[in-house]
């Protein structure tokens, strides 16, 4: 079309001022209160309204950020939006799980990620069978275990030498996060410095020689399983990771190496809009705590987000309605701008191979059909989106400041600060389930009673504070 016809064409339709919106819309409430109806007061601590325009974001300075320039609201990807599909593998039976990782990585998983739950795991011996028959030179691997990650490390280092491949090419995540640990458990022991201390050396090591091992987790993950807001499971990241930083920086070792050893696990729900500013913020939240750390730092320092999807939502009687679920929470991790994503088998984790590979396909139908990769931020300008980021970016900010206040994370904790948020949340949601205010489906709303309940829960390893 030439110039000239397009810009008749604007002419035909001229620009509508927001009160004309208001007015049409007040018109079909037919004098039902605009505020009541239409005005989504969120659980968060701020409204949402039903629409917003580019004049609702014009004051919003995230939004003249570019991609991978701070406080990197936008992401690190510059050319594309691509993720690692994850696979979690729960390792109770060596040779099974080493079967189930090998299939997952031939099926379209680009990194497993093995979750011990016993001890005898780690020994070299299992370790070898474990990862029989894996190319771990060319494999992004990732660790979960509560037992000796010294002793761990050391054996996959072995593996490593045993099979004469270059560990410092070695691509490893360890969850090692005696914090959230603490909050699990209650157990004060594991943040003493003393206990700390023994990991001072294989930080040290990995921070000098390893570019590509990451030690230190931060599990927000389980504060979500909690049914915690979205502020709080922010603000509660953000909070440990300063513990970290301090407690690291105090027995001498740089800021930055520290930081660049933090990965942060996230919890994905199914408030779809609201999860995808939650990553969002989260960045701009990273960048503001370095920025406190290293003042006039103009170094880039990413943060490594993992997504999960959360159980909190889940059902496990009418267990096909957590597909769904799953679908739009991994759509909110990667439109959010995580690096990698992993989707929770929807029976919970009976590791059945039918609903192991819907957890991967469905990461691969929205790579490949739905081409989520493609572009990067895809939220980037949304009016409605920027708003939430912004909302977000403010309330989990303040309740930050405020740990700060009480001494921090862990003093915050111990003084029964953060149990107490937790529980009056948890109460308030479990609450407006029970009333049918927040809807679940096959939970609280539309329940197949027929459906019988299979124990395949018994190896859940999902944690609650």
């Amino acid at each position: 079309m030439p110039e000239t016809d397009t810009k008749n064409l604007f002419k035909e339709f001229p620009s509508v001022v927001t009160t004309e919106w208001v007015n049409a819309i007040n018109k079909d409430l037919k004098g039902a209160d605009f505020d009541s109806k239409m005005v989504w007061k969120t659980s968060e601590g701020f409204n949402l309204n039903p629409f917003y325009r580019e004049e609702d974001i014009l004051n919003l300075k995230y939004t003249k950020s570019e991609n991978n320039i701070l406080p990197v609201v936008r992401g690190y990807n510059t050319v594309n939006n691509n993720w690692d599909i994850c696979q979690e593998i729960n390792v109770i039976n060596i040779v099974e799980a080493n079967k189930f990782a090998v299939d997952a990585l031939k099926n379209g998983a680009d990194s497993i990620s093995f979750v011990f739950n016993e001890d005898n795991n780690i020994k070299q011996y299992a370790l070898q069978k474990l990862l029989k028959d894996i190319s771990i030179e060319n494999q992004k691997l990732r660790f979960n275990t509560s037992s000796d990650i010294v002793l761990l490390f050391n054996n996959i280092k072995k593996e490593y030498l045993n099979r004469k491949l270059n560990f410092k090419k070695a691509n490893i995540v360890f969850n090692y996060d005696p914090i959230c640990n603490f909050t699990i458990s209650g157990n004060s022991k594991v943040l003493i410095k003393s206990n700390l201390l023994k990991h001072y050396e294989l930080l040290k090591e990995v921070t000098d020689n390893y570019q590509n091992i990451k030690i230190i987790s931060i599990n927000a993950n389980y504060f979500a399983d909690a049914g915690c807001l979205l502020t709080q499971e922010i603000a509660y990241s953000i909070a440990i990771a300063s513990e970290y930083l301090s407690i690291f920086s105090e027995l001498g070792i740089e800021i930055k190496k520290i930081a660049n050893q933090i990965t942060f696990n996230y919890g994905i729900g199914s408030n779809y809009f609201l999860e995808i500013a939650k990553l969002r913020a989260a960045r701009v939240l990273w960048s503001k705590l370095l920025e406190a750390y290293i003042p006039n730092n103009s170094e880039i320092i990413q943060m490594i987000i993992h997504s999960i999807t959360t159980s909190w939502n889940k059902s496990i009687y009418d267990k096909y309605n957590n597909v769904l679920r799953q679908t739009t929470e991994a759509m909110s991790s990667i439109i959010g701008g995580t690096q990698s994503l992993t989707i929770c088998p929807f029976d919970f984790k009976s590791e059945s191979d039918f609903s192991n590979r819907i957890s991967r396909n469905i990461q691969i139908i929205l790579k490949e059909e739905a081409h989520l990769d493609k572009v990067a931020d895809i939220a980037g300008g949304s009016y409605y989106i920027e708003n939430i980021t912004d909302n977000l970016i403010k309330k989990s900010w303040e309740l930050f400041l405020e740990i700060e206040d009480k001494g921090g994370y862990i003093k915050a904790f111990k003084d029964g600060f953060i149990q107490k948020q937790i529980k009056k949340v948890q109460e308030q949601r479990c609450l407006s389930i029970a009333n049918q205010k927040e809807v679940i489906l096959g939970v609280n709303r539309y329940i197949n009673v027929t459906e019988k309940f299979i124990n395949e829960v018994k190896n859940n390893n999902m944690k609650h504070p």
